[in-house]
């Protein structure tokens, strides 16, 4: 009996963990080692919640902003308004034929397309003699002066206008005909709305002018300044190239007819990701009685031109199209069309230059 009672004294004292176990001081410690952490990981929660509350108060405050926006609201309306046929308070628009190549490319030239029916939007004959306005978008300088001012040459003042916004503060142009360069507002690659819309006002005060047609510097005209304005001014309708079949695009070089320069006015910035200026003019056009035309060519298919004209082009980033020379089967081909008046992204050369002195 005592050697049972020995051995588990033994046991007891020699055992640090059964010791350790007994010992109140030690056990005290404990608790409030565990007090502790469960107050720390508890601190920790709530600091994480309250980030929480923040982040999801600012995500409701953005959404109910973004609902009370005027875009929304304008997008919903175009969307359901536009298509193919386009019944926005306008004559329906038919539809096209195979060469309006709504891809990527957008690079198919115009042949062969149904003509559309423009009788009812002809002007009277007492407004034959308004002016065309050109409203020219610079960085500062304009190329192919020589052949923009042989353009222009023989054409009386009464008939055009010509407005220059220069993006980099200031420019000049050495040509032969009159312009009026309009205070420069900021801008930047596909953020040029502001300059449109600077150029539109300053042409719209004009009550003469019938409509407007934006120019970049890359851009030559591929036919005389009497054909265009015979195509332009008779009708008061506007002339977009849409981008694809919802008519959510619209390229920037586009003829605006005075009901669209005053739509400009109170069209707002879209806040779309992209290039801001073709969202813009899609609003535009989805306003005013407009018609689907490829008016300015260019091209970002290189491939799908080099099989239309069996003639070999400048191959930028693997599908721009530039125009360091000039083919005449494009050249033809563009005129023949019928409804092409400028061709852009045209590098100067004195070559080139001379080549279409001849054309215009």
């Amino acid at each position: 009996m005592n050697y049972d009672i020995d051995a588990t004294h033994d046991a007891t004292e020699h055992d640090p963990f059964i010791a350790a176990n007994d010992d109140p001081f030690i056990a005290a410690n404990k608790t409030v080692s565990v007090q502790t952490k469960a107050k720390s990981r508890n601190w920790f929660l709530l600091r994480w919640l309250i980030v929480a509350c923040i982040l999801s108060t600012i995500a409701v405050r953005s959404l109910y902003e973004k609902s009370k926006a005027p875009r929304i609201k304008a997008n919903v309306t175009r969307a359901k308004n536009v298509s193919w046929e386009i019944k926005y308070g306008r004559k329906k628009v038919p539809e096209w034929e195979s060469w309006d190549d709504v891809s990527a490319g957008q690079c198919t030239i115009p042949r062969g397309k149904k003509k559309f029916n423009e009788t009812n939007f002809l002007r009277s004959s007492s407004e034959h003699d308004q002016k065309i306005a050109f409203l020219f978008i610079l960085t500062d300088s304009l190329h192919f002066q020589k052949l923009w001012s042989k353009y222009f040459e023989n054409v009386d003042s009464e008939h055009y206008q010509v407005f220059v916004h220069f993006s980099a503060g200031k420019g000049f142009m050495n040509v032969t005909f009159p312009y009026t360069v309009v205070p420069t507002v900021e801008s930047s690659w596909c953020e040029i709305v502001g300059v449109l819309k600077q150029l539109l006002n300053f042409a719209y005060k004009d009550t003469r002018i019938s409509g407007a047609y934006t120019i970049s510097a890359s851009c030559v005209p591929i036919r005389p300044f009497k054909e265009v304005q015979k195509i332009l001014q008779p009708r008061v309708i506007s002339r977009f190239f849409f981008s694809n079949p919802k008519f959510t695009k619209a390229q920037t070089w586009a003829y605006y007819s005075r009901d669209a320069m005053a739509a400009a006015r109170t069209t707002v910035i879209p806040t779309r990701y992209g290039c801001k200026e073709e969202f813009w003019n899609a609003d535009v056009a989805a306003k005013v009685r407009a018609i689907h035309r490829r008016s300015t060519f260019d091209c970002w298919d290189y491939n799908s031109l080099v099989s239309q004209t069996n003639e070999q082009y400048e191959n930028v980033r693997h599908y721009v199209v530039t125009f360091k020379t000039l083919g005449e089967n494009l050249l033809s081909q563009l005129y023949d069309s019928g409804e092409t008046l400028f061709l852009r992204k045209v590098i100067y050369s004195q070559d080139v230059e001379n080549r279409l002195l001849k054309v215009v």
